[in-house]
Order: C-alpha cells, then structure tokens, then sequence
C-alpha cells in the first residue's frame, strides 16, 4: 500500500516538473449549447462554478432549470432521481439525528462512503456521535440529513460524482460527492413566488429574490421557505390496505442569504449564510395491523426484566412503539451555515481563496416519558382515539434529549496553471465539538477534536483528447477530548490519526463521439467516538481501495450512452447491527465489527431525443455487495441469524429508472418510473416496487405558470429500508399523493 502512495507521489512530483509553456489552455474548455445549464467540457461532462477539482469520471448535474421544472421539494428528492443514488430511509420527514438505524442514510454505487459539499466545503464533523458502527452507511461525517442542509429555493445546481472525484473531496469518498452549490445574485432584479397545496394538508411557500447595485459591483440573493404537511399516509405491503401513518406531520422553515463584492471578474468577496429550522413528528414506526389483538391481548413480549424480543421472532413486537405517534413525539432540529470566502486570483479557471466558516447544527429528540402498559384486552380493532384516550393517564410530558454540532474552521486553496500542468493545493483547519444530554438515560457527554487536512492535485492535460490526474491527501486529527457529566476528560489513546492517502484518476477522448475514464484511490475513514465503546472486537480504521472505469459515448445526433463500472474492496470496513439488551436503558444495543467487504456496481444510462419534443432516459443500476464479518457468524441473540446476511442484503440489488420528457410550447411534462427488483423476501414485503411520479407545467404567461405533481401513482406499498429490530415492512414509503401550485416572476 505504501508503495503505491510512493508512486503517486512521484508521478505527481515529477508532472509538476513539466512544463511547457506554449501549451497553455483554458482547463475547461467548454463547449457552449443554447443552455448554459447544459454547457459541457471537451470529454462531455457539464461544467459547473466547481467543476475544475472534478477529475472525470460518472458525473450528474441537477440543474436549477431541472429543479423548477420537475418541483423537488428539496435536495433529498432531487438526489434520489439520480440513477445509483440510493437513500434508505424511515418513510417519513423527520428522524433521529445520529446516523443509525432512525435516520437518512445515502449510498452511491451501493457505497455509503459519501461527502456532503455546500459550495465546495465539506460538512463535516469528527467529533459527532453518530450510533456506533454506524459511521459507514451515515456517509458524510455528520448527522445532518440532506434535506436539513438548506431549501431547494436556494440550489443553482447539485453536482453528484460517483466514485472517487478529486484528491480535493477526501479519502472517505469511495462513493462519491454531492456537491450543493447555492444561488447568487443576478444583475436585474428579479423576485419569484412559488405557492403549492396537495395531499395530507401539504402546502409549500417560496420567496426569492435577486438582484444588484452599483454597476454590478454588489450583489445579493435572498430565498424564503416553509414545507408542511400534515400526517402522510402509506400503504401496507403485508395488509395491501391504506392506512394514516399517524404521527408523521412536519414544519420546515428555512433562510439563506447571500451577497458578493465583486472587484473584476476573478476577484471576490461572498457572504453566505443558510439557516433551517424545522419541527418533524417521530412515529418511530407505524402499527402492525396484523398483530393488533396478540399485541393488546398480551400475547407479546414487552417486558424488558422478562427480556424482549425483537419483531423477527415476536410477531406484532413493533406495536409497542405505535404509541408514539399517537401522542406525538417529535424531533427538532436548527441549522445555521455560514461562509465568508474572499477569491484573491484565478487562474485558467483554478481560483485561489481564503475561506473562514462556522456550521452549527441543534437537533432534540422528544419521547413520551411514561410507556408502561396496564392489563388492556380491548375488544375488536383498536381505533387511535381509544389508544390516545388509553395512554393520557400514563403520560408525564416528554424526555428531550439535545444535541450539538460545532465546526470552526479556516480553508485556503492556491491555484496555478503552469502550461499542461493545472495544480491546486489546499488546507483546512477547524476545531469539531459536540455535546449530548440525555435525561432517561441520564447522560451527558461532549466531545471536541481539532482537524487539518491537506490536498494536492495536478491536472495534466497532453494533447488535446488526454487527461490524467494525480492526487494526494493528508489527513491529521488530534485525540478525542470526551467530558462525561461529571465533567471527567477521556482521551482513547489512539484516537489520534495521521493519514495519507493517493489517488489517480485520466480521461481519454478517442474522437468527438466517444471517451474513456478510470481511477483509483485509497479509502481511509477513522473510526469515530463511539467505535471504541458499542463493539464485540478492538476496531481498525476503516481502509481499502476503490477503482472506477467507464465510458461515454455519441450515437448519432440524438443518442447517448453513458456505462460506468465500480469495484470496492475493504480489508476492515465497519459493520453495525443493533438486537434487544434488557440491560441498557433503551433496550437496545448496538454491536459493531471489522468486517472484510467487496462491492462491485454498475450502472448504464442512454438518453434519447426523438425530436424536439419528446425524449426518454433509461437507465439500469446494479450493485452487489458481500460483506464477510472477520470474527462473529450469527447475531449473538440466540436467533441464529446470519450477520453477513443481515449486512448485506438490506438494499435492492438492482434498480431501473424510465424518464418520459415532452416540452412543446407553454407546455412541459415528466413521467419517471423506477423499479427496484432483487428485493430479498426475508428484508423486504416484496421482491419488486414499481414507484412512478409525474410533473405537468403550463406557462399560463411568460412570468407565469401553473404545475401539478404527482408522486407514487400507482400507490405502491414500498419500503427501501429493512431493521432486524423491527422486522420488515416496518418503514413503509408514502402512499400516492398530489401537489398544484403556481409560480411567479416580476
């Protein structure tokens, strides 16, 4: 391994000795299509503010054009439209904030080694207590759930890179990157509303506006927006019934501002800063209709001193949990982004800045404090105002538990072209903090480390069809500093973490109509605070290698064909799995282990325009992944359960996307059907879902339109999630539902 790092080093050193200074060239050269939304480089990728640190590779962009005319709510739905962009999740708007089992989880290529980027910069935090082991499937280093990061009023574009991007993102980023990239001023002044009502009591409210001052010289963006909804409903895969999944209303407001001093046209100054504050009901998970009478007759197993078991094996054991939407638990959750970043040169598109920032992130949980239930054998269906009525008697409030995230920190990137060679170099320092208090548990804990991270890239371009890139990354972080409540500092003696990582990554363009890329990088994530203590075993970092290769290509004036194949292979990643424990205050606990692990993905896209009209996307995804625990075979609960199995299954094996597009004058639609096959009966309801949505837009003026969406047509009972704790079918997706709205400018 040291070996190859050696190697990257001396490419990378000996490139930045060529130089050859006839051969200078703009890094992206850009081809320019009627949209600028759609301008493209010389190897047809589209080029983006920040598409300069991309190193090639399987690129999509989520245009602010895309988001208008397809209506996402936010990122979350914007993402998850990206062939083998998979998030799992509980099936409703809120969640617990620690990257386990009750929280959103991205995967790209099958690989949840993904980084979070708003406007370039990372999102992350070394200090959060994500649940333990759970560090590889929460992604991005912190617990933010994407939709929490900023409005979709505020997007100009998503980039998402699957793989290995840049030496830039990180060698946690085996992958891929989303990269969130905000809105700016525009030089006429220009205000959009946008209002919207659908099913479940859902409506939408959007104020942006944009504009300038002084010739230009100043500008500023500002967007406004609320998203509620009442309870969702779903429909159940074993009951094939509609029910209300009480408990699941939510409220999300959000502000984000931004203003720039521009000096010329390379030198800058930005002001951004991006606020959210939402309130989102917790149900946990819905009620088991099937087992409803076992439950309320006694007949299931509840009792923590008598040992309880998990849903698998205790039919209706998730009905102990339904009480919680009924009497509304929630979760809150404050975010605040904010980014000053001065641009003191650029080159041949390589800027050069310094950037000083702050991320705070408050979250709290809120439980019902008193679930102990009498001798209760009520007779026939149990309706929610008999259970409502049932529980008052029983409650005390609720037990909140908070959680904080600070990140302090300073970034600097120098940029140089020197003839082929395009060189960036970057450091970031911060200082990472978190702190927890958890009354029913009674806990308190709080946990900082200081970070610095460096980057060196060189992007060499020989010739006019040939890109290579060489990259390196170090990473050093001091030990955790953890305060239990008494106030007493924790250091593990080996948190501490000094890392350098390689990488390498080329494009080749063999003619105008067809080219190729590959890459390969080291993956390194260090094992965060919790790794050391929710364990059967001592944890390792994480490491391994991950290589990407795919091609594009041209067929004809109207086709495109886009293939991308991704092999990862983890000697130790970090497994997780939670089963009943009498012993703990929750009646949980989560296990954690190395586990060897081999991910092979593939994904194949062709797009089509019939004419100017009508076009279609198809697009295949397919990932296998195996992982093989190193010291334990079964779930140490006495069930027998297979571990590799219940690491391995627990998403789709394959997934089909069909994108049906018109646009023919003041009218434009979209239908999208995905299908997800290869479901294992034993993790989920059935082994294939069929989802479709659709998206109507009429240009009622030309400052004007009208739009209709609608989502889950065919009101499929599906999950994309499965927890042993619970059993399957235990976090279904919304049911179908619809939304109208209108959409001003002036």
């Amino acid at each position: 391994m040291n070996k190859r790092i050696c190697t990257a080093a001396a490419v990378l050193a000996l490139t930045m000795c060529t130089v050859h200074a006839e051969a200078v060239y703009n890094l992206d050269e850009v081809i320019v299509e009627a949209d600028m939304d759609k301008a493209r480089d010389a190897f047809g990728d589209i080029v983006t503010e920040q598409s300069y640190a991309r190193t090639g590779g399987d690129v999509e962009v989520i245009t602010r054009k895309e988001i208008e005319e397809k209506h996402f709510q936010n990122i979350t739905d914007a993402v998850r439209r990206v062939p083998g962009v998979y998030i799992n999740d509980m099936g409703y708007h809120g969640g617990e904030y620690d990257g386990g089992p009750y929280s959103q989880q991205v995967t790209i290529n099958g690989d949840g080694h993904v980084v979070v980027l708003l406007d370039g910069r990372r999102l992350d935090n070394q200090a959060s207590n994500p649940s333990g082991g759970q560090s590889s499937s929460s992604g991005n280093g912190s617990i933010v759930p994407l939709h929490l990061i900023t409005s979709i009023g505020n997007i100009e574009k998503i980039e998402v890179i699957k793989g290995p991007g840049s030496s830039v993102y990180g060698g946690d980023a085996s992958g891929g990157v989303i990269n969130i990239i905000t809105r700016k001023g525009s030089v006429r002044p220009s205000t959009t509303v946008d209002l919207a009502t659908g099913s479940w009591r859902k409506h939408t409210y959007g104020v942006a506006h944009s504009g300038s001052a002084d010739q230009g010289k100043w500008s500023y963006f500002a967007v406004l927006n609320r998203e509620m909804s009442g309870d969702t409903h779903y429909k159940d895969g074993d009951m094939g019934k509609n029910y209300t999944y009480y408990g699941t209303k939510y409220k999300d407001d959000s502000v984000a501002v931004r203003i720039d001093r521009n000096f010329d046209r390379d030198r800058f100054v930005s002001f951004s800063f991006n606020y959210t504050n939402n309130w989102d009901g917790y149900p946990v998970v819905p009620r088991d209709y099937r087992y409803a009478d076992r439950f309320f007759s006694g007949q299931v197993n509840i009792d923590s001193a008598a040992g309880k078991k998990h849903g698998p094996i205790n039919p209706g054991f998730r009905n102990k949990w339904w009480y919680h939407g009924v009497l509304g638990d929630y979760t809150t959750s404050i975010t605040r982004n904010l980014d000053v970043t001065w641009q003191f040169k650029k080159d041949h598109d390589l800027p050069s800045y310094v950037r000083i920032f702050r991320t705070s992130n408050d979250y709290s949980d809120a439980w019902i404090k008193n679930y102990t239930y009498p001798n209760y054998t009520p007779s026939g269906n149990v309706t929610p105002a008999q259970i409502q009525d049932w529980l008052k008697t029983y409650t005390g409030g609720f037990s909140v538990s908070s959680y904080q995230e600070r990140s302090n920190g300073l970034g600097f990137q120098f940029g140089k072209n020197i003839g082929i060679n395009n060189i960036l170099f970057g450091m970031t320092v911060s200082h990472d903090y978190y702190r927890r208090v958890n009354p029913s548990a009674r806990t308190r804990a709080s946990i900082s480390r200081n970070m610095f991270t460096s980057y060196l890239q060189d992007k060499l371009k020989i010739g006019d069809n040939f890109e290579i890139t060489p990259g390196l990354r170090y990473i050093h972080s001091d030990d955790y500093t953890v305060k239990n409540g008494g106030g007493k500092d924790i250091s593990p003696s080996d948190s501490s973490v000094s890392h350098l990582s390689g990488m390498l990554s080329m494009r080749y363009k063999l003619d105008d109509t067809l080219s190729l890329y590959g890459s390969w990088a080291q993956v390194f994530r260090a094992k965060r605070v919790t790794d050391y203590d929710a364990t059967l075993e001592p944890l390792d970092d994480e490491k391994g290698n991950v290589y990407n290769i795919g091609l594009k290509k041209k067929i004809g004036s109207r086709t495109s064909l886009d293939i991308n194949f991704s092999y990862l292979k983890m000697d130790n990643a970090i497994g997780a799995y939670s089963v009943e424990d009498a012993s703990t205050a929750t009646g949980t606990k989560s296990y954690a282990m190395n586990a060897s692990q081999s991910k092979r993905a593939l994904n194949i896209g062709i797009d089509h325009r019939f004419n100017e009209n009508w076009r279609l996307g198809i697009s295949y995804s397919y990932v296998k992944t195996h992982y093989h625990a190193k010291h334990f075979t079964t779930v140490p609960d006495g069930s027998g359960t297979s571990l590799d199995d219940l690491l391995s299954k627990q998403i789709p094996m394959n997934s089909y996307q069909f994108d049906l597009g018109y646009d023919k004058g003041k009218f434009s639609a979209d239908f999208l059907t995905s299908i997800y096959s290869g479901n294992d009966e034993n993790f989920f309801t059935n082994k294939r879902f069929v989802v479709s949505d659709l998206t109507l837009n009429f240009k009622i003026t030309d400052s004007t339109s009208v739009y209709l969406v609608g989502n889950n047509l065919w009101n499929t009972a599906w999950e994309n999630r499965y927890y042993y704790h619970m059993g399957k079918g235990a976090f279904p997706q919304p049911g179908r539902r619809f939304l109208i709205g209108i959409n001003t400018r002036f």
